[in-house]
């Protein structure tokens, strides 16, 4: 619609003809009102667009420190200015709120809000109190339109949005007091409403944790929930300023629970270089297993049965099992020792048990004559590595049927210089004792012979004038073979 200049008011004889004129005056020239020409206590309506002599909409224009009352806006509103002052002030007397933003609808049901108290409220127009108390900002929503999202827009440098809890111990706003251990300097808390209040379920707290000073703030962090039946959140989880975990739990429950669903094969994994070597540790039908994830070494099942490399058997406490290699070493720096100790009330000894089959774990055969039962090997360290000094093996002899072997024992040494330990000593399977070389006695003098046992043997030094059968009788300078017969030592 084109606008047309403000016409000059028609005379009407009263006291305000001086007034109207002085305002065309203003409109026509300059396209403005300016406040400051309008008499104080007096008031003025602009009922229609203000425009000025050519037809262009005009400015109402504010002067000196206005006071505005019962004031509408409709449309857009501009406030510019160069002060060092507030541009806005608003001020509550009453018991209203002291801004209010809607939309549409009014009333609206989701406004901004800023009430007489200095609180700020969004999507409602009351305070409501909270599980700790009443916060000074509050969002408000429902079906889901109660977020608060932090957006950051950089290509300097990679940091994002920051949501920070700054404390201080003053208590004068914008000063510093440092705080002391214990302090808690920022909390997330997660509250439900049991029907007439909101309760506290859970929360996130940072404390303190140690002395701080100047650039040097120890912080831990307290992870609490709420059990069932209560309505106190106590902690549950703590990192400290270490960086040590720990976690909390009572006599009846545990203080690590870790419940994988069926999908997954393993409950804790460490990611190392490659996928195939990463440690695990998980269960299976009631055994708690610790390997990789290229298989299990190491299996304990309810019983306390241990088996390493192999799935535990109820009979054997520990089994272990390697493919290529069945080993159990012990090593100590001062003093290795393993120990089979056995306590009962029984004859029974304590015993250490060699056991040999062909075939396969699964699948197991008959051993054959030759067969190895087992070694006992004794090494000693010659500088740049363990040699093998002496072994002891047991090896199957000529007879194997189903429930019984025959076996042979060889005792072997190594000599100074050698290549290897060579058999020195058998106990055949017919309990005959053969050496590879001669069995040498013990040498005594007639004097020094002990009280010997029937069967033992010896040789004596000194003997006088010995005969074969009769008692070796001292004295002399003759070596010979002595045997004793249950009452003397005889020659032989």
């Amino acid at each position: 619609m084109t606008q047309v200049p403000l016409a000059p008011p028609p005379p009407t004889g009263g006291p305000l003809d001086g007034w109207l004129y002085l305002l065309w005056r203003r409109l026509t020239q300059a396209g403005q009102i300016l406040w400051g020409s309008i008499t104080p206590g007096t008031s003025a309506d602009v009922a229609a667009v203000v425009t000025d002599k050519t037809g262009s909409p005009g400015s109402l224009v504010f002067s000196g420190n206005p006071t505005l009352d019962g004031v509408t806006v409709s449309g857009i509103a501009t406030i510019s200015a160069s002060s060092s002052s507030a541009v806005l002030t608003v001020t509550q007397t009453g018991t209203g709120n002291s801004f209010l933003v809607e939309d549409s609808a009014s009333p609206d049901s989701s406004p901004f809000v800023i009430d007489n108290s200095g609180y700020m409220l969004h999507g409602y127009t009351a305070k409501i109190l909270a599980a700790n108390g009443t916060p000074l900002t509050q969002f408000y929503g429902v079906a889901g339109l109660n977020n608060i999202g932090l957006f950051g827009y950089r290509s300097s440098d990679g940091a994002g949005p920051t949501l920070e809890f700054s404390r201080s111990r003053s208590s004068t706003i914008g000063t510093h007091t440092i705080v002391n251990n214990g302090d808690y300097i920022g909390k997330f808390s997660f509250a439900g409403s049991d029907g007439t209040n909101f309760i506290e379920g859970a929360s996130v707290r940072a404390e303190v944790d140690g002395t701080p000073g100047t650039n040097d703030m120890p912080v831990r962090l307290l992870f609490n929930t709420t059990a069932d039946g209560s309505s106190s959140a106590i902690e549950r989880m703590r990192i400290t300023s270490a960086g040590v975990i720990t976690l909390g739990g009572t006599s009846s429950t545990p203080a690590l629970k870790v419940t994988p669903v069926a999908s997954q094969a393993r409950w804790i994994e460490v990611t190392g270089a490659t996928s195939s070597g990463n440690p695990k540790l998980n269960t299976s039908a009631g055994s708690l297993e610790l390997g990789s994830t290229g298989g299990t070494a190491l299996t304990i099942n309810s019983s306390g049965n241990i088996g390493i490399g192999a799935t535990p058997i109820s009979t054997v406490p520990l089994l272990i099992y390697h493919a290529t290699a069945s080993n159990l070493t012990v090593q100590g720096d001062s003093s290795t020792v393993l120990q089979f100790q056995r306590f009962s009330n029984d004859a029974t000894p304590a015993t250490i048990n060699f056991k040999k089959a062909r075939g396969t774990t699964a699948s197991q055969s008959a051993v054959a004559s030759g067969d190895g039962l087992g070694t006992i090997n004794f090494s000693g360290w010659g500088g740049s590595n363990l040699a093998q000094g002496v072994y002891i093996q047991a090896f199957v002899d000529t007879y194997v049927s189903t429930s019984d072997v025959s076996t042979y024992l060889t005792f072997s040494t190594r000599a100074a210089a050698t290549g290897a330990p060579v058999e020195a000593l058998r106990i055949t399977s017919a309990q005959r004792v053969v050496a590879a070389n001669t069995i040498a006695t013990a040498g005594y003098t007639v004097a020094t012979l002990p009280a010997g046992t029937v069967g033992d043997r010896a040789y004596v030094t000194d003997a006088l004038a010995p005969a074969y059968g009769v008692a070796v009788a001292g004295g002399g300078a003759v070596t010979v073979p002595v045997f004793y017969n249950g009452a003397a030592w005889i020659c032989a």
